[in-house]
């Protein structure tokens, strides 16, 4: 099997290939550092209300409470 490369023979392509390539590799460094960021961001908004030291709003009109029903005794 034969492996054919074509390399441009301007040196002003090959730099301009490699800035490209050089910004790309920067902008996934950039993207992957947020992506890493906002999951430990999720994670710890996730724990917060788990450790007692934020308390989540309640709305006391949408929560509604079950009770057993009572049974009479019978006779």
């Amino acid at each position: 099997m034969e492996l054919v490369l074509h390399v441009p023979n301007a040196i002003s392509e090959q730099q301009a290939i490699a800035a490209i390539l050089s910004d790309m590799d920067t902008e996934i460094t950039t993207l992957e550092s947020r992506r890493n960021k906002t999951k430990r961001l999720k994670q710890g908004m996730m724990q917060e209300p788990l450790t007692g030291r934020i308390r989540l709003p309640i709305e006391h009109s949408t929560v509604s409470v079950k009770t057993k029903p009572t049974v009479g005794m019978l006779q």
